[in-house]
């Protein structure tokens, strides 16, 4: 009756059957589309919570502190990496977040040498004691070696002298400019000279006393020796002028008043040597006559 109603009165058997199909038609439709709806929104709510937004890791940047010990000058550096923070994200069912947490990364901090190697505390325990004072004296000579070219970096040149790095050696060349001909008579130009260098020097040295097992005076010579009748005799006559010159050379040095509060201890350390031709100066197999001339002040470490 009430279909009856809704589409008016059937006609016939045919007319029936085709009101059955629309109406059964139209609640698939109704159907379809409201599963459509609900799969949709079951796909949306379980993407945010699965994936929630993820925000940014944060990196605290690396500090660093440089440590100088009051023995010897030993320097070292201690560096921390970056540490990178990861936020931890928890939701519930509904994808709402409940908590936020965030846990730093463990980190071992790093130990920078003086030669610019990373290590770790660990690794240091494990050095030999024979390691670990190879890079004890390698940090102090580094640091002797700093001091010295900043202090007499702008007189090297008017001085005809150089500092040699690996053997924290203060050079004077040609000391024929220095001393007469021949003799081991300080000149007054070579006088001056010391009585600026050795004062600054000796200063600079005290700061790093408990490192230092010595300071030499060596005098070097060429090979030469004019109308000497041999090699032999050559290199005596040349072994008894540079040990007069470095004699010469410690005396004015030791007596000068500049220097009379570190006497005591200038006693211990002070040595002059006399080394003749014995470690003249070459290059491509020729000996370098001028350069082999040369009186220097070389430092010991312990």
């Amino acid at each position: 009756m009430e279909i009856e109603q809704l589409f008016g009165q059937p006609t016939n058997e045919q007319d029936i059957v085709s009101l059955f199909d629309v109406i059964l038609g139209l609640s698939i439709l109704t159907l379809m589309a409201t599963f459509f709806f609900i799969s949709i929104g079951y796909l949306f709510n379980n993407a945010q919570t699965n994936n929630p937004e993820q925000p940014e890791n944060n990196v605290i940047p690396s500090a660093t502190t440089r440590i100088q010990t009051n023995h010897a000058g030993m320097i070292q550096e201690t560096s921390v990496t970056p540490v990178a923070i990861t936020p931890l994200i928890q939701s519930n069912h509904s994808g709402m977040i409940q908590e936020i947490s965030l846990m730093p990364v463990a980190t071992t901090p790093l130990l920078q040498t003086q030669t610019g190697q990373l290590t770790t505390p660990k690794q240091q325990e494990r050095r030999s004691p024979n390691q670990q004072k190879a890079l004890r004296i390698q940090s102090i000579q580094e640091a002797i070696y700093q001091a010295l070219l900043k202090e007499f970096q702008h007189n090297l040149p008017h001085w005809l002298a150089e500092i040699d790095h690996a053997t924290l050696t203060v050079r004077f060349q040609n000391p024929d400019l220095f001393f007469h001909i021949g003799s081991s008579s300080l000149n007054r130009d070579y006088q001056s000279i010391l009585a600026d260098f050795f004062p600054r020097y000796i200063k600079l040295l005290k700061k790093h006393e408990a490192a230092i097992e010595a300071i030499s005076i060596e005098g070097h010579t060429s090979s030469e020796w004019r109308g000497s009748p041999s090699e032999d005799i050559a290199y005596l006559n040349n072994m008894a002028l540079s040990h007069a010159r470095t004699r010469a050379v410690l005396e004015y040095c030791l007596l000068h008043p500049s220097v009379r509060q570190h006497k005591t201890w200038l006693r211990r350390l002070l040595t002059a040597n006399g080394l003749s031709s014995s470690r003249i100066i070459q290059e491509k197999g020729m000996e370098k006559i001028a350069y082999s001339r040369r009186v220097e002040f070389r430092i010991h470490t312990w």
